[in-house]
């Protein structure tokens, strides 16, 4: 069941169009939830008025977890499920949207005061957004302690969270990511990525395109299938872990100041690598000439120097290992 809205509305009030559900029957969880408590799950369609496209949406849910998926449909489907140990508390989580005639939509999450209200246990009310949004519409979430989860989006993509995991999939575009604390699983990326973190390890996999930046404060950086024309990795307690295609004249850094890296290229492009660990060891790889310079870099080279891609990796505390893999 859905509800049709047009998006030139300044906002409009939330439908309830599934009612209340005891949590002791959520058939979502698989499991049996306690007794007391209330789940509200509500579903609206917005539908675009001729000549108007939606082209941002922008998410804010401290209450919960945000998913985005992309949708052969010109309008948004929003789907909420509220959460609550009682009615009282159920009715004062709100989330409202606010359309733009130019093109974004915004939606946001409330729990409102209320006039008898007492303190709420942590963890004890929530909302949880699952939205359905044409490909092309760039996607926006902010959440506090939930899980970001975007898939199947071609307008890139800028996902930010206090205590949460992001996880991004078949996404085109830019995407910006930042975790203050959590981890981060970014795969099929098409197009140029920055993903950033204070504490959490960041597991890459398949990312084609321009450029890519990946930093994490205290963590580890898991990247593979990786092909960029740029590329900087860093970490300042952690290890690296590096699975890339060397592209032809293409610039990477990768740094460590107390963890391990290992490097490992695929391809048959000239390469030019400059290695340095100040207490670590640096072990170049078979298909690379070697060569120690008077600063103790090691220097390892590959075909002609014109044109080729150059790599610096360096490493405060940690050891260095370079592989060449077969084609």
């Amino acid at each position: 069941m859905s509800a049709r809205l047009g998006v030139a509305a300044a906002a409009f009030a939330w439908a309830t169009l599934a009612g209340l559900v005891p949590a002791a029957a959520d058939p979502e969880s698989g499991t049996q939830a306690p007794a007391r408590g209330v789940v509200e799950r509500d579903v609206v369609y917005v539908d675009p008025p001729p000549g108007t496209t939606i082209t941002h949406v922008i998410i804010d849910n401290r209450l919960g977890n945000v998913r985005i998926e992309g949708a052969d449909q010109p309008g948004i489907t929003v789907m909420a499920k509220k959460r609550a140990a009682d009615h009282q508390t159920l009715d004062r989580l709100k989330v409202t949207l606010v359309p733009d005639p130019s093109g974004p939509i915004r939606i946001a999450t409330a729990l409102l005061a209320g006039e008898k209200a007492g303190p709420i246990a942590a963890g004890s009310a929530g909302i949880d957004l699952v939205i359905r949004a044409p490909r092309a519409a760039l996607a926006e979430a902010t959440a506090w302690k939930g899980r970001l989860t975007v898939t199947g989006m071609d307008g890139g993509a800028r996902l930010t969270t206090n205590e949460g995991k992001i996880v991004v999939d078949n996404v085109a575009g830019q995407v910006v990511t930042y975790a203050a604390r959590g981890d981060q699983d970014i795969k099929n990326v098409f197009g140029s990525l920055d993903a950033e973190g204070l504490i959490g390890d960041l597991a890459l996999a398949s990312v084609t395109g321009k450029s890519l930046v990946a930093a994490v404060h205290r963590g580890t950086i898991t990247a593979r299938d990786i092909r960029v024309h740029e590329a900087e990795l860093r970490v300042f307690s952690g290890h690296i872990d590096l699975l890339a295609e060397v592209v032809l004249g293409g610039h990477y850094r990768v740094q460590t100041v107390t963890g391990n890296i290992r490097v490992r290229m695929r391809g048959h492009a000239p390469v030019q690598v400059t290695a340095f660990s100040k207490n670590g060891r640096v072990a170049v790889a078979r298909g690379l000439s070697p060569q120690r310079t008077l600063s103790e870099a090691v220097i390892g080279h590959r075909g002609p120097a014109r044109g080729a891609s150059s790599w610096e990796v360096t490493s405060r505390m940690g050891n260095i290992r370079f592989v060449v893999l077969a084609e």
